[in-house]
């Protein structure tokens, strides 16, 4: 119950990439109706096919011939190879290998004469993945390698982790569940790291296999419905069935019959709607033993009998001495261009040997007249040398007296630096000086003005009177305020004669 529960959360989830994926496509769509140039209209083209590989292999076809077509008429090289990359993976997932391996093969020759490495790498890893069908899996890890060793040169991240998965699929072909999933662990490092939904559920389906091969089938489930959650049935339809294949044949290990026959028809199923002859033979062979161990053997016999018809139209000898066939042709042509490269370096090496002699011999006649010319000058080069040595001799003696001359400026400097220190001291005390004679001045004029106010004010009063007594008391006060004044003046003369 609770995994019928996830898979209706899953169709919620996919909502998100449909419409991405959709609105790729419909940008795509729109981009052609607008104004560019052809090899513009041509590369448009191409994406489209390689998107429609994904969905449909009638449309990626038709639309990569178009690309095709149009690329010849212009002699467009790079929108060519890569129509012949689409047209591979259209006849690999048809499993017209042979075929396939001529697109694949065409692709990588114009990708080496271009030097395009990203290329290069990209048309390895689908031979590889093609030879990975046809299980010989000596070349498909041959071409692997070299598509992981381009890879590693370049910047292009996730082209990386697909040749990583690439060559963890070949490992679960050979059974080498450890290999298998320490590649296919750092291919999820790097989708997770560029957050990468697609490939990250297509890396957890192969997490799954390599489980599945590991026995540890409660992880394998654990993937499973993990790379659910990002494959979508409509818009990745072979990825979905390599997912119900995989799903089942984990649940057979599990004795989950009902859920086995469940997935296993569902990809059956879906792998004959869209030809894909690798998703129809594995999910044939998966019914038929998934049958047989629960004792149907009609119906064991039946799948059995549908996996056999359906493997001797696709693996058969003549198409693996066809495929033979095609890849020694570009290897001996490969060998061929290598040995013409050859030689075109050997002949560049002869023209500069020649080239170089004739300059080796310039150079000997050049040093010859050299000579010639310095035994003439020599006698020229005596006269100058001691002439060379007088002025010499001149030099260093005004170089002494200059050193002289910059002593002495040297100790002129340092004495005027002394005096303007010591002018500067000089001048910072006096201001400071200046600062508290004019604090005091300013203090001490309010000091003083106190007793001698009180003493004019007296002087003032007593000019109108005439009574004794009354003169008597403002003398009095008189007295007083003086005796302030001059303890004020004496305190003033004791305060500068501190300072």
């Amino acid at each position: 119950m609770n995994r019928w529960l996830l898979i209706a959360l899953c169709s919620i989830l996919f909502k998100v990439d449909v419409k991405a994926q959709v609105n790729e496509l419909e940008s795509l769509q729109n981009a052609l109706k607008g104004e560019h140039t052809r090899e513009e209209h041509i590369d448009i083209l191409n994406k489209l096919s390689h998107i429609y590989t994904g969905s449909s292999v009638n449309m990626a076809e038709q639309v990569a011939h178009e690309a095709l077509e149009t690329a010849t008429e212009i002699n467009y090289m790079g929108g060519i190879a890569a129509s012949y990359n689409n047209l591979g993976i259209v006849n690999s997932i048809r499993g017209d290998y042979t075929e396939g391996l001529d697109f694949f093969l065409k692709a990588l020759r114009i990708r080496e004469q271009a030097g395009d490495l990203s290329g290069q790498a990209s048309a390895l890893s689908n031979i590889s993945r093609l030879f990975t069908y046809q299980r010989d899996y000596d070349k498909a890890l041959e071409y692997a390698e070299k598509a992981l060793d381009i890879f590693r040169k370049t910047d292009d991240y996730i082209a990386l982790g697909k040749a990583y998965v690439a060559g963890g699929r070949i490992y679960i072909s050979l059974l080498d569940g450890d290999r298998a999933l320490a590649m296919f662990e750092l291919a999820l490092e790097i989708f997770e790291k560029h957050e990468n939904k697609a490939e990250q559920g297509w890396t957890m389906l192969q997490i799954t296999n390599a489980y599945e091969i590991l026995g540890d089938y409660a992880k394998a489930v654990d993937y499973a419905f993990q790379a659910m959650k990002l494959i979508d049935e409509k818009t990745d339809p072979y990825t979905a069935i390599e997912l119900y294949n995989s799903l089942g044949s984990v649940y057979v290990h599990q004795n989950k019959f009902k859920e086995a026959t469940i997935y296993l028809h569902k990809a059956a199923t879906l792998a004959d709607r869209e030809e894909d002859h690798n998703g129809r033979l594995n999910a044939r062979i998966k019914l038929s033993r998934l049958y047989q161990q629960t004792r149907q053997y009609d119906s064991a016999l039946f799948y059995h009998k549908a996996y056999t018809t359906l493997y001797q139209e696709v693996f058969n000898a003549e198409r693996a001495q066809q495929l033979a066939v095609i890849e020694n042709l570009y290897q001996s042509e490969k060998k061929d261009r290598l040995l013409e490269l050859r030689n075109q370096r050997i002949e560049f090496q002869a023209t500069i040997i020649v080239v170089g002699g004739i300059l080796l011999m310039m150079v000997i006649v050049s040093v010859f007249v050299l000579y010639l010319y310095y035994q003439n000058k020599k006698q020229h080069n005596l006269k100058l040398s001691k002439l060379n040595q007088e002025i010499y001799e001149k030099h260093e003696e005004i170089l002494a007296q200059a050193e002289e001359l910059t002593q002495a400026n040297e100790e002129i400097g340092r004495i005027n630096e002394s005096l303007e220190a010591e002018v500067r001291l000089r001048t910072e005390k006096i201001e400071v000086q200046n600062q508290k004679l004019i604090a005091y001045a300013y203090s001490n004029a309010h000091r003083v003005r106190g007793p001698l106010a009180r003493i004019m004010g007296l002087a003032k009063l007593m000019q109108n009177e005439t009574s004794p007594e009354q003169l008597k008391e403002y003398n009095d006060h008189l007295y007083d305020s003086a005796v302030d004044l001059d303890t004020v003046i004496r305190n003033i003369n004791k305060e500068l004669h501190n300072e």
